[in-house]
């Protein structure tokens, strides 16, 4: 990956497991100390597969979880596009 990469991962995903978000993590943490890029790995204990895109009403703790995955979207994204504005 070239392009600024930011990932929330659940650790209870069931589509995207813990093992292999850890092994894509090494590759995105390796490319950007070569500077090939600037990645990110954010895991969100406990949240299951779709936790920042479908939030639950009734389960609290997920739904800030989501809260929390939907502030670290705006934050990278307002990051990564400053320098267009």
């Amino acid at each position: 990956m070239k392009k600024p990469t930011s990932i929330a991962h659940g650790t209870l995903d069931s589509h995207f497991p813990k093992a292999k978000v850890e092994e894509t993590e090494a590759i995105l943490n390796a490319k950007t100390e070569k500077g090939k890029g600037e990645h990110e790995v954010v895991w969100y204990e406990g949240a299951r597969h779709g936790f920042a895109v479908r939030r639950s009403q009734t389960d609290l703790v997920e739904n800030e979880r989501g809260m929390a995955a939907e502030a670290q979207a705006i934050a990278w994204f307002t990051k990564c596009f400053a320098a267009a504005k």
